[in-house]
């Protein structure tokens, strides 16, 4: 994984631009106990893909390259978390582009999932609460299941407001 926010205690943590293009986990954040913020993330493989012939840059298959994405990437996780701000994220291709487990209570203001798999995820605990508002969640590909996934295991509230979504 990229950002690990989680294998140790991230209490008031403060994320702010965080942006690049991720194979397997891009941000992972858990074990906050409250104060936790993350704002400003954009995990996007398309910068590659457009950087001119003539300056430093990654050859490849860009294809490829979304197609695994979308296939592996858990792109924002969120586990154990409480009273976590969430503000101004974004990213393409994804397996799950933005997720949400465990005992978690979380404010998500402005939210994109481009071309993901799974848009967005909510596997919570009981008495968990995620409140969503100006979220755009699109999938494609695949391996496209939904804009907003629900699993078995999910048991905590959740609340979309003025939201888009783009199923496939």
């Amino acid at each position: 994984q990229a950002v690990d926010f989680a294998t140790n205690p991230s209490d008031g943590h403060f994320i702010a631009y965080l942006s690049g293009a991720m194979f397997r986990r891009g941000l992972f954040v858990g074990k906050s106990a409250g104060g936790g913020y993350v704002e400003d993330v954009q995990f996007n493989p398309h910068y590659m893909a457009r950087t001119p012939k003539d300056l430093p840059h990654v050859p490849g298959d860009f294809g490829g390259v979304i197609n695994y994405q979308r296939e592996h990437l858990d792109g924002i996780v969120f586990t154990d978390c409480s009273k976590e701000k969430v503000v101004g994220t974004f990213l393409y291709a994804a397996r799950d582009g933005i997720a949400f487990h465990g005992k978690t209570d979380a404010d998500v203001l402005i939210h994109g999932t481009d071309a993901a798999s799974r848009a967005f995820v909510l596997d919570t605990a009981k008495g968990s609460r995620v409140n969503v508002a100006l979220a755009q969640l699109v999938t494609l590909g695949d391996w496209a299941e939904g804009a907003i996934i629900a699993t078995p295991g999910d048991y905590g509230d959740s609340v979309f407001a003025a939201s888009q979504f783009w199923p496939d």
